[in-house]
């Protein structure tokens, strides 16, 4: 046993220190809990009359076996203790870089600390009614009541193929703001074989489209009309500009788009943004990193490109690259997460600022076969392919129509 008398003055301010330290490096290990757990380091006097340091751990109870876990893997446990009906387990921890009062004497110990981790009934109640908070029902309409003349502003959403705009719900939650609605377009499921087929099946969609964005500007006379298209949507979008040259639009968002890298913007300059600004300013073209589907769709379809993967060549355009949320490769439909439309469409679009940089690159994450397909020469093979497939179908089920009818 120490003797007392290394617990002067200077001694306890030292030791007092040392449970600065301690709180400071607790409160980092358990910082992953949610809610927070809460970290008290006290003084105190052992059965021993030893000066002890108690660190004191509260979580709530889900966190409890996390944070307990977490203890046993980062520290240098003694002993553990458990009390299950305390709901708490105990510790005898040592931790090489915190040593006694008696710093200054030549036989400093590793100072031996209590740690306890105890489930908080306060904590978890405050959890379940954060929790039971979130999924109460909130309106999500900010502008009820208000005059059509007020608006300033309509976000229109246009969705792709095999989909049916179930993502619009949640883009549509997160760009909610005052002045501003946002607006579902849908014109049904599109397959992938009318997609893929040598003769355009894509009127009903455009004729949808330009119908949409006409009956919004006449709703909301005042108003400027922004677009989000994904993939096939971006195709129906730029058709439907060239269907009816009347229609303007304020902002641009593209995302996974299968419009041709090559497409000359300078045709419909003109007709987005305020006239004044550069174009880059008012359409952004973002991208995934491992986002295979526009060159795969370029290589076998007949009438479009691969500018969600690659880019559009053009300056004029905001071309982004992103990567997924742990870094690895984006795919089609990264965009539609929460964090994704608040911090990078919500920005541009409903505070006209600047669009950011994107997390990656262009193809950093593509297979070496898709990145093959970049070669035009490729792409020709491949619709080739898809010819005969196309012609040869129809000769194979004829043939069993044949067979079968002879076998009658």
């Amino acid at each position: 046993m120490e003797d007392n008398s290394i617990f002067d003055n200077e001694g306890n301010s030292r030791l007092q220190k040392t449970a600065f330290r301690l709180d400071e490096m607790i409160g980092r290990l358990v910082g992953v809990a949610d809610p927070d757990a809460s970290v008290e380091v006290t003084l105190q006097d052992d059965e021993q009359s030893q000066k002890r340091l108690l660190c004191r751990i509260e979580c709530d109870l889900d966190s409890l076996q996390e944070i307990v876990a977490i203890c046993r893997h980062e520290l240098h446990v003694v002993s553990q203790e458990d009390y299950a009906s305390d709901q708490k387990v105990r510790f005898e921890v040592v931790n090489p870089s915190i040593v006694t009062g008696g710093i200054t004497s030549s036989n400093a110990q590793p100072q031996l600390f209590t740690l306890e981790v105890v489930a908080s009934k306060k904590l978890s109640t405050e959890k379940q009614d954060k929790a039971n908070a979130v999924s109460k029902p909130v309106s999500l309409d900010l502008n009820y009541g208000m005059s059509k003349d007020e608006y300033t502003h309509v976000i229109a959403l246009v969705h792709g193929i095999r989909d049916i705009g179930a993502w619009q719900s949640t883009v549509s939650a997160e760009l909610a703001s005052s002045g501003t609605v946002v607006s579902q377009i849908r014109f049904g499921l599109y397959p992938a074989l009318r997609f893929l087929f040598p003769i355009s099946l894509a009127g009903p969609p455009i004729r949808k489209v330009v119908q949409e964005l006409n009956d919004l500007k006449n709703e909301y006379p005042k108003a400027k009309i922004s677009v989000i298209a994904h993939s096939f949507g971006t195709y129906v979008l730029i058709r439907a500009l060239r269907a009816d040259p009347n229609l303007k639009l304020w902002k641009i968002v593209f995302c996974g788009s299968v419009m041709d890298d090559q497409f000359r913007w300078v045709e419909l300059k003109h007709r987005v943004g305020d006239g004044e600004r550069p174009t880059r300013d008012f359409i952004v073209n973002d991208c995934g990193t491992a986002d295979h589907w526009p060159v795969v769709g370029s290589a076998f379809g007949w009438f479009y490109g691969m500018a969600g993967s690659t880019g559009f060549s053009e300056s004029m355009i905001k071309n982004r690259f992103f990567r997924a949320k742990n870094g690895k490769g984006g795919g089609h439909s990264l965009y539609f997460d929460n964090g994704f439309v608040r911090n990078n469409w919500r920005p541009f679009l409903i505070d006209d600022k600047a669009p950011q940089n994107g997390d990656g690159t262009q193809g950093e994450h593509l297979s070496f076969l898709v990145r093959l397909l970049y070669h035009s020469w490729v792409r020709w093979i491949c619709k080739l392919i898809a010819v005969l497939a196309w012609v040869g179908i129809p000769v194979v089920l004829l043939f069993g129509a044949v067979s079968v009818w002879r076998y009658f």
